[in-house]
């Protein structure tokens, strides 16, 4: 506990207070859980840094919660498993979708690799992680989103985290500006162990807060999702990343594809927001230096080169250590490299799996409503950024990423929307008269909603309001 001598005491009883009020919410209520999720994105978007010519740690004012993430994570993982004991009736034990099932194995496989080539303290920490954080997340967000509509009070409790976020950086920003970007590099890496971990965060949240800008019902969700969209690009600007703008390219992409529309008025808008962030920043960082984004150098075959090297001398179990693999510039090779074939194998299937769960949900994009279209656009993007990040990071055989986190969200969105409509076919194939043909089956399969597909009257758009554009506001209604 000697970390806690380092925590101002008004820091820790609010701590605690916040505790105390988020167990007894969750055991009166189950949307409470949403804060024990919360928590887990916040320690996933956080991480120490490491001075690579002293090999000392960076201070911050934040040092004690960055160092202690992986008990934070936990944490937020415990309080999970308090609301499945409080709400075991409300909940589905089977919730977990092959996305989860695929990542608690992987967790597991590598904490048990880890033990087997000797490094029996971070195999047990490993398991602790996937046992605390990977199955009640893979778990509990699912049974949060049995109704189409949840999906806006989720994404807005990633909008809490997002903002909580970048408030402790402009604070940190305020105090001592220098430890959020290497005076060598002059590139932003913020409360996380470097700009690339930074990159992948940020882009991530970008997409998400894009996502919510365009389609929450409350205007003033939307304003401040639009201004924290804003900073959070500025952010990735400064990061200097090119996997995390590419990243940002493909999910903003996906989003986009369909709402040129509204590209139009966000763009401006958020545009606003960025202007007055870069004066804020200016005076101190002088540029951002965004030609990073377009270098052409390489910086990644010969770390690829370096990982199958230790992949063909340990094929079998790895070195057990994703850090003693050369590298870890690739998930895919990393996954090889650090534990061996049958994790690398693993690792492929699960690439190949989410990628015909990202056709499937193209395909039956164009059965949804208006909602459905934009979770299904949601879910894709989420999906596609996280394995083509992971041809460059290794953020798959992170034990505590957030690109874990966002995947989670969004592959649930998808398995959720899928799931759903094969329920409605499901019950319009036993309502049909038995001369219907298949056809006519499914000319007619919107007649019937299940109630976890219904959208509340508060949650639906006035085509009378001012959001232009909206030609579904009538197919909305009439949901």
């Amino acid at each position: 506990m000697d970390f806690l001598s380092d925590i101002p005491p008004a820091a820790i009883f609010a701590a605690v207070v916040g505790t105390v009020v988020i167990i007894a919410g969750i055991l009166f209520n189950l949307r409470w859980a949403l804060a024990s999720f919360a928590i887990m994105a916040f320690a996933a978007s956080i991480s120490y840094s490491i001075d690579p010519y002293t090999d000392t740690l960076i201070p911050t004012l934040f040092t004690p919660v960055q160092l202690y993430r992986n008990f934070i994570y936990m944490f937020g993982g415990g309080l999970c498993y308090l609301a499945m004991l409080a709400h075991a009736g409300k909940l589905n034990a089977t919730s977990i979708n092959q996305t989860g099932l695929f990542l608690i194995g992987i967790a597991v496989i590598g904490g048990a690799f880890r033990i087997l080539n000797g490094y029996v303290e971070a195999g047990l920490l490993s398991l602790g992680l996937a046992v605390f954080s990977i199955i009640p997340l893979t778990l509990i967000v699912p049974n949060l989103l049995e109704r189409r509509e949840q999906v806006y009070m989720l994404m807005r409790w990633v909008l809490l985290v997002m903002g909580i976020w970048i408030i402790m950086n402009t604070v940190q920003f305020l105090v001592n500006p220098g430890v959020l970007y290497p005076a060598d590099s002059g590139r932003f890496q913020g409360l996380t162990g470097n700009p690339q971990f930074a990159a992948v965060l940020v882009s991530f949240s970008t997409v998400c807060m894009t996502w919510v800008a365009l389609n929450d019902p409350v205007k003033i969700i939307r304003i401040f999702a639009v201004a924290t969209a804003a900073a959070l690009a500025i952010c990735l600007v400064w990061t200097g990343s090119r996997t995390g703008f590419g990243m940002a390219v493909i999910g903003l992409g996906i989003i986009f594809a369909s709402r040129i529309g509204q590209l139009i008025w966000a763009l401006p808008v958020a545009g606003i927001f960025a202007v007055v962030f870069l004066q804020f920043v200016s005076g101190e960082v002088g540029s951002l230096n965004p030609e990073q984004l377009f270098r052409t150098n390489d910086t990644r075959s010969s770390m690829w080169g370096v990982q199958i090297e230790t992949f063909l001398a340990n094929p079998l179990f790895g070195t057990g250590n994703p850090n003693r693999a050369g590298a870890s510039e690739n998930s895919y090779l990393l996954a090889f490299s650090a534990f061996g074939i049958f994790m690398g194998t693993m690792v492929l299937a699960f690439m190949v799996l989410s990628g015909m769960l990202i056709l499937k949900l193209f395909r039956n994009r164009k059965h949804e409503d208006r909602l459905g279209r934009s979770m299904s656009d949601l879910a894709m993007a989420g999906i596609a950024m996280y394995f083509a990040g992971a041809l460059l990071e290794g953020c798959i055989m992170s034990r505590v990423h957030s690109a874990t986190v966002y995947l989670v969200i969004t592959a649930t969105i998808g398995h959720r929307l899928l799931a759903t409509r094969a329920e409605r076919l499901a019950h319009n194939a036993e309502a049909l008269p038995e001369s219907d043909t298949e056809a006519d089956y499914h000319e007619d399969e919107s007649v019937y909603l299940p109630d976890s597909y219904e959208t509340p009257q508060e949650n639906v758009w006035d085509p009378e309001e001012d959001w232009d554009g909206d030609e579904y506001a009538e197919e909305r209604l009439a949901y």
